[in-house]
């Protein structure tokens, strides 16, 4: 298996092939479509989910046996006018076809049979009460030890000190683009606060407005800039 570099991708107006209507097919259009992808699902049959779902998020059911020579090359036309391919189809012989077809093809291939056939993994995700977006994955190696360790992460983003930090830098983030317009000058305000004792103190407290106001006041020395008042805009 090659190197997989870690994205988050919108796939709005992007077209998504699911090869298979069952559990895994279902989760996958679902989740491409909610996202604002196209898709359409090609398979013998799909779940009762997936068909009341289908309407509702504009997703097209093709019905075809991809084990059929006909339904074969009815997928493989599919591939051709498709940006994104999700196989989760258990045949794997034919299967293994598509995703060399595909991939050859210069597709996105999501292989839900075996990952090391494709160039693309949908990791487990989740996203705290305060929108940050966490996502783990083994590869293909465990992905029931990927989903454990994804909780404990979770649980951990939820304490009260990441939930305060999150917030305090964010505005912080703003902070700094209400005062510098130069994303040159910015980038190295971003980490003052990082090893600062008496920020990190506030945090644990969980008092975002103190965290804050001393982030500008790392800005203020750091830079000989008035950043309070900066501060006061975003508070």
């Amino acid at each position: 298996m090659g190197k997989y570099v870690p994205l988050y991708v919108n796939p709005s107006n992007l077209k998504v092939l699911v090869v298979g209507g069952g559990s895994v097919g279902t989760h996958r259009a679902l989740l491409f479509a909610e996202a604002g992808a196209k898709v359409r699902v090609a398979a013998l049959s799909f779940t009762p989910e997936l068909e009341m779902a289908a309407q509702k998020h504009g997703i097209e059911l093709v019905r075809v046996d991809i084990s059929s020579s006909e339904g074969y090359e009815k997928v493989m036309s599919l591939v051709e006018d498709s940006d994104i391919i999700v196989l989760a189809a258990w045949i794997p012989s034919i299967i293994d076809k598509i995703a060399e077809y595909a991939l050859k093809a210069g597709k996105l291939v999501n292989n839900a049979v075996d990952a090391s056939r494709g160039n693309v993994v949908v990791p487990f995700h989740a996203q705290t009460s305060y929108g940050l977006k966490i996502a783990a994955t083994s590869l293909g190696e465990t992905g029931v030890a990927a989903r454990i360790i994804l909780s404990w992460m979770l649980e951990r983003a939820e304490s009260l000190e990441a939930k305060t930090l999150y917030e305090a830098l964010s505005l912080y983030k703003r902070l700094l683009k209400a005062c510098f317009d130069s994303p040159k000058e910015r980038m190295p305000l971003y980490f003052l606060p990082e090893n600062d004792e008496t920020f990190w103190s506030h945090v644990r407290r969980g008092d975002v407005r103190a965290a804050v106001r001393r982030a500008a006041e790392l800005c203020s020395e750091s830079t000989g800039r008035d950043c309070f008042t900066c501060a006061q805009q975003v508070l």
